[in-house]
């Protein structure tokens, strides 16, 4: 069945009836309402809703925009129906009061509360106070407030970016219920960067609140032309000081070793 009309909207209520309107119904807690520029094609024996050109999804405060968007639905033993996913394609964008999310491809399983976002070279999150950016893949467990971004993946807070193959950003929500990032880890090439100084390492975690940053794996902190190698390092970003020790065990190979060199000398 396909909805041509233009302004068509529709709003998959919690009382499960599918209502096709024009213009569009307004919105109860819990519904999730579809509108499309193109078109809207309901399948009813896949289940499936389809929204093609320039489609949006609504579900309170909360608003996906892509190019098709698919939603897909059960019936329950009362005879209602509920949506449990919705999938974007073609240049998705996902806006909130807590965050914003760019992609070319979207998952949203509305059961677990999880969202996979992929594609694109804007592929990226953003909050209030952070932004994490990836090449390959973006997962969001929203109920845990856990984000995992995959690829080549970065998380800039404040002026702190930090790099690794996998980045996992955990999220708490502060006084006014906004979620801010408490905690990061990088694993794979994991590079901090600050205004004063770069650490590399195989793995790190930085600890926003505490401002404290922990790296282990052939650890390296440049500051300038100075640099401190060790196998396990702490750096408290707070207080400018950093400390770094040798593996235990270690028979003396991989001794902590630095070169600090001397400030240029103006000559005559």
């Amino acid at each position: 069945m396909t909805l041509a009309a233009s302004l068509l909207a529709v709003a998959v209520l919690p009382t499960g009836r599918i209502a096709a309107q024009q213009p569009a119904p307004p919105l109860v807690p819990g519904a999730i309402a579809i509108d499309a520029e193109q078109g809207i094609e309901w399948q009813r024996n896949a289940r499936i809703v389809i929204a093609r050109g320039n489609a949006t999804a609504r579900r309170g405060d909360t608003k996906v925009r892509a190019d098709v968007l698919t939603a897909r639905y059960r019936e329950r033993p009362d005879g209602s129906i509920e949506v449990w996913r919705v999938d974007a394609d073609g240049d998705v964008r996902l806006s909130s009061p807590q965050q914003n999310a760019f992609g070319e491809k979207a998952t949203y399983n509305v059961d677990t509360g999880k969202m996979s976002l992929s594609g694109g070279k804007q592929l990226r999150v953003t909050t209030p106070s952070s932004q994490i950016t990836a090449q390959e893949r973006i997962d969001y467990d929203i109920p845990n407030k856990t984000l995992v971004a995959r690829g080549n993946a970065a998380a800039v807070e404040g002026d702190r970016t930090l790099y690794g193959d996998v980045v996992t950003i955990r999220f708490a929500e502060d006084a006014q219920g906004r979620a801010t990032a408490q905690h990061i880890d990088a694993d794979g090439r994991m590079r901090m960067v600050t205004p004063d100084e770069t650490v590399t390492a195989d793995r790190g975690t930085y600890d926003i609140a505490g401002q404290l940053a922990s790296a282990t794996g052939s650890v390296q902190i440049i500051k300038g032309a100075n640099r401190l190698n060790g196998c396990q390092g702490e750096m408290n970003l707070r207080t400018g000081v950093s400390r770094l020790v040798a593996c235990p065990g270690d028979s003396g190979n991989g001794r902590v070793q630095g070169l600090i060199l001397p400030n240029s000398v103006k000559k005559n």
